[in-house]
């Protein structure tokens, strides 16, 4: 039991009964609780009131009401990506650029232990993923392809990901030998293209991961940006990709994407659907939420699709997850 777990006289105290919900939930992985515990620990906050959120393999998020706080926790194989991810928002913080900053009452900007690593964030209304205003973030966008880059700004790569993942996926026990290879050649032939279109483009400072579900209202209603863990430093229309992405292959509406567009501004547009067709490789063979239930049955069927067009439908059902730990019947 950690010092941090202890009334107000010392005594220590019986630990919250919300395990119990938390081993039921489909999408837990084991780590979590000692994890957050170890954060808390490392962060000299008190262990109660903290309601699981969601993981992702390496990756969970706690949140406490009481303490307006929302916490990320990533197991070792994900510290140095959070410890990024921090570094840019602590930077970001000192900019005009829409997004939310690391938690003020937490002095240390990251904490760390053998359970890995955690960031604290004050705890801000999530926006519904219909309710994010297109234009908002179009011109959210434009203004981070026209800010100075971070310092420190990863290159964006996406020559390195596509082969790690495929290199992954050639490793996990159900994927067929010939899904790899539809996979490696599909690889190949839209890494071609890429290469051909960002040869000679202007790079910029990029989000790297902007979708209305990485958006947030602050307490005065503003809609900001959150999660930088893929901000990188690479050609403009790949921020734009993810919501045509959406459109082609998971049936959001096309006026959201019209939307979108009127807010940003010029693009490229030949650019732009090169980008379209690597972000869909991205997702086809992502794998960083390789351990979530239906993620051999999707590597199959976007592999197989790729450079259709976008006629098939990769729409995926998801574990629902609540706050309290619990995984509501479907």
């Amino acid at each position: 039991m950690s010092d941090n777990h202890r009334d107000e006289s010392g005594a220590p105290m019986e630990k919250p009964p919300v395990s119990e919900s938390w081993t039921s939930c489909d999408t837990f992985a084991g780590w979590e609780p000692n994890a957050l515990e170890g954060a808390l620990a490392a962060a000299g906050l008190p262990l109660d009131g903290w309601e699981f959120g969601r993981t992702g393999g390496h990756r969970t998020s706690f949140r406490s009401v009481d303490q307006g706080l929302f916490v990320k926790i990533s197991a070792p194989s994900g510290v140095d990506d959070l410890v990024y991810e921090s570094q840019i928002a602590a930077w970001l913080t000192d900019t005009d650029l829409p997004v939310i900053g690391l938690a003020r009452d937490v002095p240390e900007r990251v904490v760390e232990g053998d359970w890995g690593a955690a960031t604290f964030w004050p705890l801000v209304e999530a926006v519904p993923y219909n309710d994010v205003d297109m234009r908002w973030m179009g011109r959210a966008l434009a203004a981070f392809h026209h800010h100075e880059p971070a310092p420190g700004l990863r290159p964006w790569a996406p020559e390195h990901w596509s082969q790690h993942d495929i290199q992954v996926i050639r490793g996990l026990d159900g994927v067929a030998p010939e899904t790899c290879d539809v996979l490696q050649a599909e690889a190949d032939r839209i890494l071609g293209r890429a290469r051909e279109q960002t040869d000679t483009a202007r790079l910029v400072f990029l989000h790297g991961d902007a979708h209305a579900g990485n958006v947030v209202r602050s307490a005065k209603g503003a809609q900001l940006f959150c999660d930088f863990e893929l901000a990188q430093f690479g050609p403009a229309e790949w921020d734009l990709s993810l919501v045509p992405v959406r459109v082609r292959r998971l049936g959001m509406s096309k006026d959201r994407l019209d939307e979108l567009l009127e807010g940003y501004g010029p693009y490229d547009a030949e650019m732009l659907d090169a980008m379209i067709e690597l972000r869909e490789l991205r997702m086809a063979g992502g794998t960083r939420y390789a351990q979530r239930p239906n993620f051999l049955s999707q590597v199959a069927l976007r592999a197989s699709t790729l450079g259709d067009g976008g006629h098939a439908d990769w729409t995926a059902n998801f574990v629902s997850v609540a706050w309290d730990g619990s995984a509501p019947a479907t």
